[in-house]
């Protein structure tokens, strides 16, 4: 006979004594045109009253600032990045040898064309190790060197991984880079090298001017473009490679990272990272976090096939997975793409034996199979024996389960359902127990078969899988991707680097927009913005699957301590204005904040200007609180303050006379 009271059906709510409807708050906010979509929640604030936090999908299509404001952002991002790797490689050469005699051990002597300063992994932050990084340089550089490159353009060269394997085989290589540090790096070492046909310019990469055009017959872009504010950026450095690329030359754009396995990539990182009483919520949360706070760009291989739209001069585009006996990010979520531009004679009369078509039948004997319809029953020692037996002049099998993304792409299906596990533990269980664990695609390079082996992703697929074609050598020297014939927007091919600083910038517009139209007990305490918002089955918002504000961290919560000195609340102002944050307490930590590597130059750079010291990049990550990180910034001030020099104070001329002349007798002595 006891009733139990569970809440209201209606939007309706009560905080702070006003009773509240959401659904007036949403029509509001969805009037603003920078907002595609829009749901407000109330969230309990502890044991305490609740508060309103309003989750936003910002309209994909809308500029939140002018056209110049966009270029600003931009032009901040490449700087910032900048400042990173300057930073990077400035301790990288700063970095001590053991004390001599401290240890028996014979010591190795570094080798400067391999500096691999920079390159840590997501999952652990650590270096990663040596032997990886070195076989993954030398794939690259090798697949580049079977197209026998001879005058080549290198966008984006860094510290020379490629710069140093390739120029030895070619008569001219024109390098550049962003980093004055790793050109005056290569340039120091060139010499050893002998060589002399190494040009380095420091450039940003869509800065051609000085670029002789049609000039080179290989453009190199490796491991760079992940580091472009957005496509539009890209487009524009491609624009300048195929102007500089000779007919018939080739553009390898290197290392890319892939917009389909995205998702699985976050999950495999922040299943990793998290300990295993974490819920499946939590990690779902943190997944969607950084995706939308993703720093790099991101993107489609459909963006390449897609680009002879744009740039008719492309003849064919090859899709490559990054060949690897290691398991690593780069050899799992990353590939290659190589624009084959037509040559004169292409151009007017194609040739009589063009590049294969993925699929496309020809007069050779072709066998094409699929892996996944599962009516060949197919397995690698199966496929070796279609080849000896029935000799066929190409071999595709399409949809082949990728061993190295299987678990990833599991984990990222399995965390949208959180119905079926509770924990982490319990997923990576799972995870451990899999049968099906694909096919390792270093297996087919290891046949002992006369074929030529290509591997590409299948269709883009966010499965992971992949398609493998067997060629004979003679028939065949590589496969070419059909070319998209519908493009989409550009901008869909890849994510938006930039929308966590726009979002910083358009939450403070959309509380104005709110006090304006509405009083200030219905202007939400907390935005958070969403690349989407979790739908039900029956595509209606799913308001429990929203993520908690705090991980967002777009309001500082919890025990706020406030500032006590005067450096202390500089430096709040700054955090406050960085992270996009109402209130900065001295025991938040920046990163807890929703900080990362390139906010930290930015807080870096704001520090320089308003405190007049200048703040080594490591200081962030070591101090990452405000308390912290005041205590260093007073240390700075009061070295500088003691570094000063003395007062200039007048001396007589007669004095001046007998220093000067008791100086040159002295050396004279010596």
């Amino acid at each position: 006979g006891n009733l139990e009271f569970l809440g209201r059906l209606d939007e309706q709510v009560k905080i702070r004594g006003f009773r509240i409807e959401l659904g007036e708050i949403e029509s509001a906010l969805a009037q603003h045109p920078a907002v595609q979509q829009t749901v407000v929640t109330a969230c309990p604030n502890g044991d305490k009253d609740k508060y309103l936090v309003a989750y936003i999908v910002q309209h994909p299509e809308s500029n939140i600032a002018g056209e110049t404001e966009i270029e600003q952002l931009q032009a901040e991002q490449i700087l910032q990045w900048q400042m990173l790797y300057a930073e990077t490689y400035q301790q990288s050469a700063l970095a001590k040898p053991a004390p001599t005699g401290a240890t028996p051990t014979k010591r190795i002597a570094p080798d400067p064309t391999f500096n691999i300063a920079g390159w840590n992994s997501s999952y652990t932050g650590e270096a990663i190790a040596p032997e990886q990084m070195r076989q993954w340089a030398n794939n690259q550089a090798a697949e580049i060197l079977k197209l026998q490159p001879d005058r080549v353009l290198e966008i984006g060269c860094g510290t020379g991984l490629l710069l140093f394997q390739i120029a030895p085989h070619c008569t001219q290589y024109c390098a550049t880079d962003f980093s004055p540090q790793s050109i005056a790096s290569i340039q120091q070492h060139k010499g050893d090298r002998s060589l002399a046909n190494v040009t380095l310019l420091q450039k940003m990469a869509a800065d051609f001017e000085g670029i002789e055009t049609a000039a080179f017959d290989a453009v190199i872009i490796n491991s760079v473009v992940q580091y472009f504010p957005s496509i539009d950026y890209l487009l524009q450095v491609l624009e300048g490679a195929v102007k500089a690329a000779v007919p018939g030359g080739f553009i390898f754009i290197g290392d890319v990272r892939s917009l389909p396995l995205l998702t699985a990539f976050n999950a495999a990182v922040e299943l990793y990272r998290s300990p295993p009483a974490a819920t499946i919520e939590q990690l779902r949360q943190r997944v969607q976090m950084q995706i939308f706070q993703e720093t790099e760009l991101v993107i489609d291989p459909e963006f390449f096939k897609a680009l002879k739209h744009r740039f008719p001069q492309i003849y064919s585009v090859e899709i490559q997975l990054i060949r690897g006996e290691f398991y690593n990010e780069l050899t799992q979520f990353r590939y290659n793409a190589i624009l084959h531009l037509a040559g004169e004679i292409d151009s007017e009369n194609p040739p009589s034996v063009p590049p294969l078509l993925r699929g496309g039948r020809r007069e050779e004997k072709e066998i094409w199979l699929n892996w996944d319809a599962g009516k060949e029953d197919l397995t690698v020692a199966k496929v070796r024996q279609i080849l000896v037996k029935n000799q066929p002049d190409i071999l595709g099998i399409s949809n082949v389960p990728n061993a190295r993304v299987v678990a990833a792409v599991q984990a990222a299906e399995w965390l949208s359902d959180s119905s079926r596990f509770k924990t982490a533990f319990q997923l990576q269980k799972a995870l451990e127990e899999l049968l099906n664990l694909g096919i390792e695609p270093e297996i087919w390079y290891g046949l002992d078969v006369p074929y030529t082996v290509n591997i590409s992703w299948s269709n883009s697929s966010s499965q992971g899988c992949y398609d493998v074609v067997f060629l004979r050598p003679e028939a065949r020297s590589f496969i070419t991707e059909e070319t998209v014939s519908h493009p989409r927007p550009w901008h869909s091919y890849a994510n938006n680097p930039l929308q966590a600083k726009a979002a910083r910038k358009l939450v403070p517009q959309l509380q104005a927009y709110l006090a304006a139209k509405l009083p200030e007990y219905m202007v939400p305490a907390a935005f958070a913005v969403l690349s989407s918002l979790p739908v039900t089955p029956n595509g209606k918002v799913d308001r429990r699957a929203l993520p908690a504000p705090e991980p967002i961290k777009l309001e500082s919560a919890g025990s706020y301590a406030a500032p006590q000195t005067a450096t202390q609340e500089v430096l709040a102002k700054i955090w406050i204005e960085v992270l996009g944050i109402k209130r900065a307490g001295i025991r938040d930590n920046f990163f807890e904040l929703g900080g990362h590597s390139l906010l930290a130059t930015q807080l870096v750079s704001r520090v320089r200007d308003t405190c007049g010291v200048e703040l080594p990049l490591r200081s962030i990550f070591e101090a990452p609180t405000i308390a912290e990180l005041s205590e260093i910034v007073d240390r700075l001030k009061e070295n500088n303050a003691n570094m000063k020099s003395p007062a200039l104070v007048p001396v007589s001329r007669e004095n001046r006379r007998v220093k000067l002349s008791s100086l040159n007798r002295e050396s004279k002595e010596k």
